[in-house]
């Protein structure tokens, strides 16, 4: 599944590698995953 450039909701964050924070974020599909901070950008 392609998700490059879609929009989703955030929904909550997790611990990732023991020091990184990744952030769980929903498609409009209701399929979520998690990604690293600095991989994201802010829509408003």
């Amino acid at each position: 599944m392609q998700r490059l450039g879609q929009i989703g909701i955030i929904q909550g964050f997790k611990l990732v590698d023991g020091k990184g924070i990744g952030v769980v974020v929903e498609f409009e599909d209701k399929y979520s995953t998690w990604f690293f901070e600095d991989e994201l950008q802010v829509m408003a």
